[in-house]
């Protein structure tokens, strides 16, 4: 499309945006198809089901994205003509990933679609936000299963917990922790039992 629109149109790599997992640097988000957006930000912490994560958020100006060429695809000037077909796209995308692997453990997205409705000798420049017509709204959201949840909590956040990290038992060298806690606790007390008899000997030194 780029080719035939002589570069009016420009390119746009998917490969590039985020598979479902977000760095925190440079990470690039798919919208639908429709725009990619680069201006992911990190705006704060919360929970997921109990679980610790990061929150990005990334939105499209409708009053700049045009999806003419999106919509016609003749690949031909026609799709570099926005008279065309006057519509606009906008979106605000919500996403929550787990804190330490960056996977995407929930989201929301509201999408809409304008119509300029300015005269068509005007559409040559961009719009402003009341030049757009809204035409219709897609709003989405997903999150993970509670089982999936419970997995993810036991096998990635639980075992972050230096104290604790082998009471979800989900490798073999989980059973040997508390075996070695007990060995200790044993150990400390068979060591009290020895202090406590030697003062017993020395406070009585006739005895024996």
């Amino acid at each position: 499309m780029a080719n035939a629109t002589f570069g009016i149109v420009g390119i746009e790599y998917l490969s590039e945006t985020t598979g479902g997992f977000l760095t925190g640097s440079g990470d690039k988000v798919d919208a639908g198809g429709y725009a990619i957006i680069e201006n992911v930000e990190h705006v704060g912490k919360d929970e997921v089901k109990c679980i610790p994560v990061d929150v990005y958020s990334a939105t499209v100006d409708h009053t700049s994205r045009n999806i003419t060429a999106k919509l016609i695809k003749s690949y031909t000037l026609l799709d570099a003509m926005t008279p065309a077909l006057p519509i606009y796209f906008g979106t605000e995308i919500n996403m929550y990933a787990e804190e330490i692997s960056g996977l995407i453990i929930k989201g929301d997205s509201t999408s809409t679609f304008y119509l300029d409705v300015r005269p068509e000798a005007e559409r040559i420049t961009a719009p402003a936000s009341g030049d757009l017509k809204p035409l219709f709204q897609i709003i989405q959201s997903s999150e993970i299963e509670d089982d999936d949840a419970e997995e993810m909590k036991s096998k990635i956040v639980t075992n972050q917990n230096y104290l604790t990290y082998w009471t979800n038992f989900d490798v073999p060298t989980d059973y040997l922790a508390p075996l070695l806690l007990i060995g200790a606790l044993l150990f400390m007390m068979l060591g009290l039992n020895a202090r406590s008899s030697t003062k017993s000997y020395e406070m009585n030194p006739e005895e024996g």
